[in-house]
């Protein structure tokens, strides 16, 4: 018979420090990214919407893909935890590509230089988090501690969020 894993309060904690960056992420972007693109780069407002809404057209589909992919993956890691170990760079180099004032009169440069650092920063923080999301359910079967887990993630992205 299988033995269940009993969850600690250093598992918890651990789960829920991952989230840290996906709650402060998350605000910064929706508070300040709009107003970085059309008052710091001079990206006209309506091609700043449109980057926006290029990297979340991507987000939805790119997320049920990472879903299959990372529930189809075996290896040495695991399912889930490769996927923590290859995107933590991409998503650090994305985020700071998003916040670096691109210098070109061109609208059009503009556009594609931010829509496309979006892309990759929503590509690359869909290739950590939604792995991230799915590893509670494989660290217990006990309804109880799997909400558990859930509540140290949602404490630690809110405590983020709040920060930034």
């Amino acid at each position: 018979m299988n033995q269940e894993r009993k969850i600690t309060f250093r598992n918890l904690l651990s789960y829920g420090v991952g989230d840290i960056f996906g709650g402060g992420s998350f605000v910064i972007i929706n508070l300040l990214f709009i107003y970085f693109l059309t008052d710091v780069a001079k990206l006209n407002p309506a091609l700043a919407g449109l980057v926006v809404l290029a990297g979340k057209a991507w987000d939805a589909i790119s997320d049920p893909i990472m879903g299959y992919i990372s529930d189809t993956t075996r290896s040495k890691y695991g399912r889930r935890r490769i996927f923590f170990l290859m995107g933590i760079f991409p998503i650090i180099l994305s985020f700071i590509a998003m916040w670096i004032p691109f210098s070109s009169e061109s609208q059009i440069i503009k556009f594609i230089y931010y829509a496309t650092a979006y892309v990759f920063f929503s590509t690359a923080f869909t290739m950590v988090m939604i792995p991230y999301s799915a590893l509670n359910a494989e660290m217990t079967r006990e309804y109880k501690d799997r909400t558990r887990l859930s509540g140290a993630r949602l404490i630690f992205s809110q405590i983020s969020s709040l920060i930034s």
